[in-house]
């Protein structure tokens, strides 16, 4: 008869954000028309001065790096082993809520995407989307990026 071996091995943290970005917006009427509270908000006066002021420090700066308001959600760091459950939590959150978030993309030139944070310390966790996270990103036009952050 096999034996089962324990693993004591440190489960890595995730954290899902979905981010909406655009030059100018209220907070207060993305917040309203989505009927959440953002995690954090931060316009383009919350940027540091070299970036607030890229035409003098770095006129090449790509527009991508420029300052934008940025309103996201998020779910905190949990202790996990897949990113699909983590991304679940999200989704639940913006379920019903696609053709919300799709007039104000439009209305307010604003994009849309997902954020995974995994804090590691050597084990990976699963990194799987399903398809019905999948298609859910497709309806409301989200990018999706990962980023691992490990010890030094």
């Amino acid at each position: 008869m096999e034996s089962k071996q324990e693993i004591n091995a440190v489960e890595p943290r995730i954290n899902v954000y979905f981010v909406v970005v655009g030059e100018e917006y209220s907070k207060e009427y993305l917040s309203k028309k989505l009927n959440l509270v953002p995690s954090r908000f931060r316009t383009k006066d919350d940027w540091p001065e070299t970036i607030k002021n890229w035409p003098v420090h770095n006129p090449n700066l790509p527009d991508k790096y420029k300052p934008r308001t940025v309103w996201e959600i998020s779910t905190g760091y949990d202790e996990c082993w897949a990113v699909k459950l983590q991304l679940k939590k999200l989704l639940q959150k913006l379920e019903g809520k696609e053709v919300v978030i799709n007039q104000l993309r439009k209305e307010l030139n604003l994009s849309t995407h997902i954020q995974v944070s995994i804090e590691t310390t050597g084990n990976f966790p699963e990194v799987y989307l399903d398809p019905e996270s999948i298609e859910f990103l497709v309806k409301i036009d989200a990018s999706i990026g990962f980023v691992f952050f490990l010890p030094t």
